[in-house]
């Protein structure tokens, strides 16, 4: 009996600690699935109420564009985390900017009047694919190797590192592009690229009758 005991207490020794870490480890996975969780929670809801926010602007600026892309653009920046945002309407053969946020005064500037990209540039990539161009590392584009004018401005003056455009299209139209920069090397996921793509949506290929106007100042619709 003695015998017995004594094994099985060395039994429970054993087992014990192990037991205990493994309650540790759960314990600490319920917590990362738990803050996961909330971070995404938390993402959703402020990706809606910033969807909310642009569409209230439209709906009560009947007539009046530029409210529009100034909240569109503000809510774009600070969901996806960015310092930076540029509205591009196309012209001709040029990118003409329409609104901007966050570029410091005394630098506003800096920033073309009416934008004729390269061929090497990410906007002009966008304007020929008709789809969403992102730059990692903007230090590391052949635009800015060139020595592009733009593009070096935006990276030495401004700060910026990654950025995404995104296009507007209106009836397989090129009208414009929304531009969002951020002063790290760290790519948009692929929830920020929605977001503002739905932005670019709402801007200019929901039906006429309901966005007036905003389809017809950027000429989206015959």
């Amino acid at each position: 009996m003695k015998t017995r005991r004594r094994k099985k207490t060395k039994v429970e020794r054993h087992t014990a600690p192990t037991a205990a870490r493994r309650r540790g480890s759960s314990t600490a996975d319920l917590k990362k699935q738990l803050g996961q969780r909330t971070r995404e929670l938390h993402e959703a809801l402020e990706q809606q109420a910033a969807t909310s926010d642009v569409l209230g602007v439209i709906s009560s600026s009947p007539g009046d564009l530029q409210p529009v892309f100034d909240v569109m653009l503000a809510n774009a920046v600070r969901v996806c985390e960015a310092q930076l945002g540029i509205l591009w309407r196309r012209e001709g053969d040029g990118f003409r900017p329409a609104a901007m946020h966050g570029v410091p005064p005394n630098l506003i500037g800096v920033v073309p009047a009416l934008w004729r990209p390269s061929p090497e540039s990410m906007l002009a990539q966008m304007e020929r694919t008709r789809e969403v161009a992102q730059v990692v590392d903007a230090r590391l584009t052949p635009a800015y190797l060139s020595g592009e004018a733009w593009p070096v401005a935006v990276t030495e003056l401004l700060g910026e590192r990654s950025f995404l455009v995104v296009p507007m299209l209106g009836e397989d139209e090129l009208v414009g592009a929304l531009q969002i920069f951020r002063q790290e090397v760290r790519p948009f996921s692929a929830k920020h690229v929605a977001l503002v793509e739905n932005f670019a949506k709402q801007a200019v290929n929901a039906r006429c009758g309901e966005l007036p106007p905003v389809v017809a100042s950027l000429g989206a619709c015959a």
